[in-house]
C-alpha cells in the first residue's frame, strides 16, 4: 500500500521534536506495513487523555543518561509536553554512594527506571525510550545537518569521556557530531548544566523545523536506517498508531518546553553538584502540564536528602520555572544558542 509522504513527514517531524529523535525509530521502524498503523488504535491504549513517554540519551563512555525527559502527549486535543530532568537531580534508586539520576539508567535498566520516575513523579509513564549516543548523530546526518546560531564560542576537552568541543562563534550547519558536541556542552553557562538543559530546547525545535521544511520524500527511511539497532524501547506497533494520529493534531504552538524546578546544591561533605527538586512547584507542574494525576508527586521521598539541611529547604520551597513554547523558541532562542 502506498504510504502518504506528506502526512508520514508531519507525524516524524512533530515527534522527532519532542524526543530528540527517539519516537521517530519507532513511527518509521513499521513503514513497510503501509498507513493502516496509522488508523488502527484501539481506545484502550489511550490513558487517561495522555499518551507519555520516559526519553533519555546514554553518553560514550560511563553509560550515563545525561539527557533524560517526560514526554506527555495530549491524545484528545493534540499537543505535546516536555519536562526535562537535569542529570544531576539528587535521587535514592539503588543502596550505593551515588545518588544522582543519570545513574538510574546503568543499574535499573530500561524498565526499572520507567518505574522509577513514573512512581516518583506520580504521573503514569506508558513507555521508554533509551538511545545511544551514536543514535542522535546519525539522525542529524540523515537530515543533513541543522543550523543554529551561537552568540559565544564554546570550547571544552575531555579526553576521559572522548569529548572535544570547538565551536566558533556565530552561524553553523551542525552535522551530527557537531549537534552531539553543542548538547553535551555544559562548561561555560553561568547556570552549569541548566544551560545546556535549554540549548536542548533550541536543538529540538530546529530538529522539528528541518523535517518540516524538507522535500526528501525518502527521509522516513533514512531516518530508519540511522536509528536501527541504537535505541532500546519497549513501544508496540499499537503505540505508533497512537503516537502518529496524536501528532497529526499537533501544530508547533502547542509543543512545550520546561527544566523540572529546583535548584543546584553543592554537598558540604563529598563537593558533589546536586540539583534538588521543589515538591511544591514540581506537584503544580505535573498537574498544569502532564494531565491531573491522582498520586502526589514523591510519595516516598526518593528524591529527598533528609538529613541534609540545603538540600531539605530547596525540597520543601517553591521554585519559580518557566515554560518555553516551540514557537517562541523558533523565533527568540534561548540564552546564547536559537536557530
Amino acid at each position: 500500500m502506498k504510504i502518504n509522504i506528506k502526512a508520514f513527514k508531519a507525524v516524524i517531524a512533530a515527534a522527532l521534536a519532542v524526543t530528540v529523535t527517539a519516537v521517530i525509530f519507532a513511527t518509521v521502524k513499521y513503514a513497510g506495513t503501509g498507513t493502516e498503523i496509522l488508523t488502527d488504535i484501539p481506545r484502550a491504549e489511550v490513558k487517561k487523555g495522555h499518551f507519555t513517554v520516559l526519553v533519555a540519551g546514554c553518553d560514550r563512555v560511563s553509560g550515563l543518561t545525561d539527557v533524560m525527559m517526560i514526554v506527555s502527549a495530549d491524545t484528545d486535543a493534540g499537543g505535546v509536553s516536555v519536562l526535562q530532568i537535569p542529570r544531576d537531580t539528587y535521587a535514592v534508586y539503588s543502596e550505593n554512594g551515588y545518588k544522582k539520576i543519570n545513574g538510574a539508567y546503568a543499574r535499573l535498566g530500561g524498565e526499572g527506571l520507567k518505574n522509577f520516575i513514573s512512581d516518583g513523579f506520580g504521573v503514569e509513564i506508558d513507555r521508554y525510550m533509551v538511545l545511544s549516543p551514536d543514535a542522535f548523530c546519525y539522525a542529524v546526518d540523515a537530515l543533513g545537518g541543522i543550523e543554529v546560531e551561537l552568540t559565544k564560542a564554546l570550547y571544552y576537552n575531555d579526553p576521559a569521556q572522548e569529548l572535544y568541543i570547538h565551536i566558533t562563534k556565530g552561524r553553523h550547519r551542525l552535522d551530527g557530531k557537531g549537534a552531539e558536541q553543542l548538547v553535551r556542552y555544559r562548561a561555560g553557562y553561568a547556570d552549569g548544566d541548566l544551560g545546556r538543559v535549554d540549548t536542548q530546547k533550541v536543538v529540538m525545535c530546529a530538529l522539528m523545523q528541518k523535517i518540516l521544511d524538507s522535500h526528501d520524500d525518502n527521509i522516513s527511511y533514512k531516518l530508519f536506517d540511522a536509528l536501527n539497532g541504537r535505541v532500546d524501547t519497549d513501544i508496540t506497533l499499537t503505540d505508533v498508531g497512537l503516537l502518529s494520529d496524536t501528532a497529526r493534531k499537533t501544530e508547533q504552538s502547542s509543543i512545550f518546553f520546561v527544566t523540572a524546578p529546583g535548584r543546584a546544591v553543592t554537598a558540604k561533605t563529598s563537593g558533589a553538584s546536586f540539583y534538588v527538586l521543589s515538591a511544591p512547584a514540581m506537584n503544580e507542574l505535573r498537574h498544569r502540564l502532564l494531565g491531573k494525576w491522582e498520586n502526589d508527586f514523591d510519595r516516598d521521598r526518593v528524591f529527598l536528602n533528609g538529613s541534609n539541611a540545603d538540600f531539605s529547604e530547596i525540597y520543601r520551597k517553591y521554585s519559580e520555572y518557566a515554560v518555553y513554547c516551540a514557537d517562541d523558541i523558533a523565533k527568540n532562542g534561548i540564552g546564547s544558542v536559537s536557530y
